[in-house]
């Protein structure tokens, strides 16, 4: 058998041929996976986010909680994170109108997946997800109750 006939036989076999593309393919998949798993985390703890710096400026405004009640209620939200993967500040204007909530935490501590591996460079440093909530704060009402 000449080389030109062992070529011709060897393009001719199919078998085995979707597992050299399914081997081919799955990192592919896999990866992308990865990076749509942790989008879906990072907006997903974003809007929980929200959520808790909304409450937070709601129990000072509203509520007349001081700022460490509130930055309680905030930091609440997050008891599946490690402590202290998460801040939560209430600060009130210096007139005393408004008062600010925002909470912070590292992508890293959201991201499962891709957090070290794709995205480092884009990810290093100090980078933060914030959620921040403004709102005016309400007169107490009379009569103390």
């Amino acid at each position: 058998m000449s080389l030109r006939d062992a070529l011709r036989s060897a393009f001719k076999e199919r078998r085995g041929g979707a597992t050299v593309e399914f081997v081919v393919w799955l990192p592919f998949f896999l990866s992308m996976l990865a990076v749509f798993t942790d989008i879906a985390l990072i907006l997903n703890t974003r809007a929980r986010m929200v959520n808790a710096a909304t409450e937070a400026a709601i129990a000072f405004a509203v509520n007349h909680d001081t700022e460490a009640e509130a930055e309680a209620i905030a930091i609440g939200y997050f008891q599946d994170f490690e402590p202290g993967e998460m801040t939560a500040k209430v600060t009130p204007d210096g007139s005393g109108n408004t008062v600010t909530a925002e909470i912070s935490t590292s992508f890293s501590s959201v991201m499962l997946f891709t957090g070290n591996l794709l995205f480092s460079d884009i990810l290093a440093g100090d980078k933060k997800l914030t959620a921040t909530m403004r709102r005016i704060v309400e007169p107490a009402p009379e009569g103390g109750s």
